[in-house]
C-alpha cells in the first residue's frame, strides 16, 4: 500500500494525539511501540495507529486505524486489542504532529 500512495510517506511508528497533536513514537519491531501507545491510551490520549505514521505533505498524521498488536513476554506471538479495550477511542481526521 505504501508503494503505491504517492501523496503520502509511511514511517513504521505507533501515533496517538494529545491535546490536537500527534505523538509520532518511530522504531523497529519489539522496541515497544505498542505498549506505549497502549499506555498513552489508558492516560486518555486518542489512538492513530500502531503500526504506521502516515504523513501527508503538510506534515499532517492521518489515522491507519487497526486493533494493536500485543506481545507478552517477548514471544513473537501477537494479539490483537481494540483501542476502546485500553479506554482510547480512534481519530478519525488528519493532525498536525507535535514539534
Amino acid at each position: 500500500m505504501a508503494e503505491l500512495a504517492h501523496d503520502r510517506v509511511f514511517v513504521h511508528a505507533g501515533v496517538v494525539a494529545w491535546e490536537g497533536k500527534g505523538i509520532v513514537i518511530p522504531g523497529r519491531s519489539f522496541s515497544g511501540k505498542s505498549t506505549l501507545v497502549a499506555e498513552l491510551l489508558r492516560a486518555g490520549a486518542t489512538y492513530y495507529s500502531d503500526e504506521y505514521a502516515v504523513f501527508d505533505k503538510h506534515g499532517r498524521v492521518h489515522p491507519f486505524p487497526k486493533d494493536l498488536e500485543m506481545r507478552t513476554n517477548g514471544d513473537w506471538k501477537q494479539t490483537r486489542h481494540a483501542a476502546e479495550s485500553f479506554g482510547g477511542r480512534t481519530g478519525a481526521k488528519p493532525i498536525p504532529s507535535a514539534k
